[in-house]
């Protein structure tokens, strides 16, 4: 059973297996012993692996062009999933498969979160908006009081 086979013919049939078929039928489909099929797949493992890199590129670069159609037609999570891939996005909070949830906060966030908790334990701001620690308020008002008119 043992015929000459191409090294190109047996990476794209490995490749190519878009029906998910056992290592049996591809040997039978390519006309060789089982043995022979995987003699062939660990000599040829380096090539099937770039072929395989290969074609996820192409399905990907396919992926990335029709959501950048649709992105452009105004579906906003086609645009929101593009800036993702970009790494210019990055949702408030992500679930992962388990359950768990992951919440991204920038830094001005978390400085915002650490103002408005000052000013609810203090209670107090000045006029811009800015917070003021309480014995600082209490000094300036002590000294606001003893000016002369």
């Amino acid at each position: 059973m043992e015929r000459k086979i191409t090294e190109r013919k047996f990476i794209n049939t490995l490749v190519n297996n878009e029906d998910i078929l056992t290592a049996e039928e591809l040997a039978s489909q390519l006309g060789i012993s089982r043995g022979y099929f995987f003699k062939l797949k660990k000599r040829f493992r380096e090539q099937i692996a770039e072929a395989s890199r290969e074609l996820c590129l192409v399905i990907a670069i396919k992926q990335v062009r029709y959501l950048d159609r649709n992105a452009s037609k105004g579906d906003t999570r086609a645009s929101q999933i593009i800036l993702e891939i970009a790494g210019v996005y990055q949702p408030k909070a992500k679930l992962d498969v388990e359950g768990n949830i992951t919440i991204t906060v920038t830094e001005r966030y978390i400085e915002g979160a650490k103002a408005l908790a000052k000013e609810l334990v203090t209670g107090v701001t000045q006029g811009d908006g800015s917070i003021v620690d309480e014995g600082e308020w209490a000094m300036e008002e002590a000294h606001r009081e003893s000016e002369p008119d």
